[in-house]
């Protein structure tokens, strides 16, 4: 037997690249990546879009783009800041958060969607690395989160099963026999683990 039996029972993997190093994490971190690329794909629809439709109507189209890439900005920085507060810290996700929100108003017009771009291509590549290294796969609209629960239910399920060794033997230190696992006392000799 090359394993302690009385060793503590194993804790739950860690997850790299977050900081708690939980696995709940990461699905935090996916949800909020495929809300920063679902907001990317609304922004550059509405853009795009414009070029689409007749000049006579580019007046309202232009206040719409403003209007819904404004609402778009907002509701990604939330997400910068949700999702960089899980891999970089409090600090650094407040900091990214304002930068994807505020150079807009502030900014001269190339600038500031260059620099919101910036700091959600960067947050979004940081987001895709850590759940690359977890071994999650990672698409164009980020990583399936459904596939993701079910990953970690069978990851709960495997780490239950280690723990309930009550059907496994272990050998007894003192006179070697064979013991159930999880047994406090030797069924043979009465040696205990515990301190009377």
């Amino acid at each position: 037997m090359t394993e302690n039996p009385y060793q503590a029972p194993q804790s739950m993997p860690v997850a790299v690249g977050v900081l708690s190093g939980t696995r709940d994490d990461l699905r935090s971190v996916a949800k909020c990546q495929k809300g920063i690329l679902v907001c990317i794909l609304i922004d550059l629809v509405a853009i795009f879009g414009q070029f689409a439709l007749p000049s006579e109507a580019l007046l309202l189209v232009n206040f719409g783009v403003l209007i819904v890439g404004l609402v778009v900005v907002l509701v990604a920085a939330v997400f910068v800041v949700l999702l960089a507060i899980k891999v970089y810290g409090t600090g650094l996700g407040i900091t990214l958060g304002v930068l994807s929100f505020v150079p807009l108003p502030f900014v001269p017009l190339p600038f500031g969607p260059l620099i919101n771009g910036i700091v959600l291509l960067v947050v979004n590549g940081k987001a895709t690395n850590v759940l690359k290294e977890n071994g999650i796969k990672v698409g164009l609209l980020g990583a399936n989160v459904s596939s993701m629960r079910a990953e970690m239910a069978l990851a709960r399920e495997s780490r239950a099963k280690a723990i309930s060794t009550a059907d496994e033997l272990i050998e007894c230190m003192e006179c070697g026999a064979a013991i159930p696992a999880g047994t406090v006392k030797c069924i043979s000799c009465g040696w205990t683990y515990l301190q009377s």
